[in-house]
């Protein structure tokens, strides 16, 4: 089993690695990471997104109703888990909310998306696109739900929510859309256009990987460890049994293929999402404490994903 695991891992971990590398002796600017999640989320996944479902089986479009519902399901319960292990254990504003963001936030559509398809190939891909085709609307509105009831606010910036569910949603989105359009109408593309939508795609799991280590701040204080090691455990030892339940509940209700059961259970314990920050930019919290979950939770689930995935294959 190890010597299957091992070149998948391989796949996710040297992109990683030389992101973090380049950030270590500084190749690219401050904001480098910022900017190539930019590119990579506008310009390259919808021509990923689009090649894949253009090319994808017919039969497997049916299994985007259950993996968007699992992804719902999925948020939802991490909501409400990290809400009440936020307001059991933490006093602090900053903290609470802190704890909250990075438990709620799974990195699904970005890390999952090229642990998927390294993992499981192109049709595991669809699913997990399936999966996360609604993250933006789904953590907006339930990220601001919770914490707003955490803060004792009543009201957020409806408008911003809406701007960010447009500049981050659209473009991904508009390359399914065509993606699926394309495929069920039996088009094809001239060429020229097919090698661009392959070179562009090409790129996209390549970059995603290499953005993610890109990101990661290594700086943390010792004092946050503790708080940083149980949101480990929430997200990456926990979160497979939210998504077992997910799983089962999903396909108590909807017929749930083995490919999407399994992209389901392993998106439930992928690290904390790289964009997860956002919140605090409307919330009093912690942001130097995010950002240690984010480093820490992606650098252990190298480990935890392989556990994992030998799980999934036993019992899927």
């Amino acid at each position: 089993m190890l010597t299957d695991i091992l070149p998948l891992m391989l796949r996710l971990v040297l992109p990683m690695a030389l992101g973090l590398l380049s950030r270590q002796l500084r190749l690219l600017p401050e904001n480098g990471a910022e900017v190539l999640r930019i590119f990579v989320v506008r310009i390259c996944m919808p021509f990923l997104v689009f090649q894949n479902l253009f090319s994808a089986r017919v039969d497997s479009l049916p299994q985007f109703f259950p993996a968007a519902a699992a992804f719902v399901l999925l948020s939802l319960l991490y909501a409400l888990t990290g809400a009440w292990v936020a307001r059991l254990f933490f006093n602090g504003v900053k903290e609470r909310n802190a704890y909250f963001i990075a438990v709620f936030m799974g990195n699904y559509g970005f890390l999952g998306w090229g642990v998927m398809h390294s993992f499981y190939g192109p049709d595991a891909f669809t699913r997990s696109v399936f999966f996360s085709m609604i993250f933006w609307p789904t953590f907006l509105l339930a990220g601001f739900f919770f914490l707003l009831r955490m803060n004792h606010r009543s009201s957020g910036s409806s408008a911003s929510m809406g701007r960010m569910i447009l500049v981050n949603a659209t473009a991904p989105l508009a390359g399914a859309v065509l993606g699926v359009v394309a495929n069920l109408g039996g088009l094809s593309l001239p060429e020229p256009l097919a090698e661009l939508v392959h070179s562009f795609a090409a790129m996209s799991i390549p970059l995603i990987l290499f953005t993610v280590g890109l990101g990661l701040t290594l700086n943390m204080k010792t004092g946050h460890w503790k708080t940083i090691a149980m949101a480990a455990v929430h997200r990456l030892l926990f979160g497979f049994l939210l998504g077992w339940i997910v799983w089962r509940l999903v396909a108590f209700f909807l017929p749930v293929d083995g490919l999407t059961g399994r992209v389901i259970l392993m998106e439930a314990v992928m690290p904390t999402a790289a964009m997860s920050p956002f919140f605090t930019l409307y919330f009093d919290s912690d942001r130097e404490l995010v950002d240690g979950v984010i480093a820490v939770t992606t650098l252990l689930s190298m480990v935890t994903l392989v556990l994992w995935y030998s799980v999934v294959e036993w019992i899927v």
